[in-house]
């Protein structure tokens, strides 16, 4: 006697929905294989994609930032403005990062020796990088921050390689005010680029206070940063980190996260920023 229609007999019935029935998902098994019978990968679909997206974004390329120009190799920035930007020089401070006539480590180090082992940033605070920093942070302009991070991420590309990166953190209120955090803004790009693991629950700022762009002198902006970080301890103990912002200016702020995160027990720490000010600018 012929088995009833729908009766397949000797087979694992699938279920595949309400609407489903064994056949479609025979099909759809035979899709998601390829001829050769090996599931097909996802990494096809994203090559596809990227592909796509640097074609579209050839024939119709971004305006750059900061003159309005087509900006045809880097995103949001054109070959000309890119080329006018101030890279930090070979002969910057080792410590710091601040500039200094050679190589080596400047005499405030020698001097004061902080608590980070080392700085790197990308560019000098001048020029069209105020404009960038300003774009990226006062008007919530993304774009400018994924151009900082790109240009840091090519700044540290023979750098050490940290066991993980942890973003300088600004307070929830100011965070409510932008929207946003700039500091994991950058880390968590500059993560994506280097492969570096990121890691934000390592250090918050719970305590609020001014902003360090409204404080005239050194004394009162380390003074305003003392205590106001938390580490914990699990995300660091015994591990290379290193901190990532935008703005390097007179140092206070990495240099109380450093030194909260040394207590905490993280064996090395080293900064990494977009841009290095001179200590008498205000960088925000």
């Amino acid at each position: 006697m012929p088995a009833p229609r729908g009766d397949h007999r000797g087979r694992k019935r699938s279920w595949c929905g309400p609407r489903g029935s064994y056949r479609a998902c025979r099909g759809r098994d035979r899709e998601k294989r390829g001829k050769t019978g090996e599931p097909r990968r996802s990494t096809d679909r994203m090559s596809s994609a990227v592909n796509i997206s640097s074609l579209f974004n050839h024939i119709f390329p971004t305006r750059c930032l900061l003159c309005a120009a087509p900006a045809v190799q880097r995103p949001n920035l054109c070959p000309g403005c890119e080329g006018d930007l101030p890279l930090q020089s070979a002969a910057a401070c080792s410590r710091c990062a601040r500039p200094a006539p050679g190589p080596g480590i400047c005499g405030e180090c020698l001097r004061r020796p902080p608590p980070f082992d080392g700085a790197c940033a990308a560019l000098r605070y001048n020029g069209a990088v105020p404009a960038l920093v300003h774009l990226f942070k006062f008007r919530g302009n993304l774009a400018a921050g994924r151009v900082l991070s790109s240009l840091l991420a090519e700044a540290v590309d023979d750098c050490m390689r940290p066991d993980c990166l942890i973003p300088v953190p600004s307070s929830t209120h100011r965070r409510r005010q932008r929207g946003f955090d700039p500091g994991v803004e950058i880390a968590r790009a500059v993560a994506r680029s280097t492969g570096l693991p990121l890691q934000r629950r390592a250090a918050s700022r719970p305590v609020h206070r001014p902003p360090q762009s409204s404080l005239p002198d050194w004394p009162s902006r380390h003074a305003n940063v003392r205590d106001v970080f938390h580490v914990e301890p699990r995300y660091v103990t015994g591990r290379t980190v290193v901190l990532v912002d935008d703005v390097m200016t007179s140092g206070a702020t990495v240099t109380a996260l450093a030194r909260a995160l040394r207590g905490a027990g993280a064996r090395h720490v080293w900064v990494w920023v977009s841009c290095r000010a001179a200590p008498t600018q205000a960088a925000g």
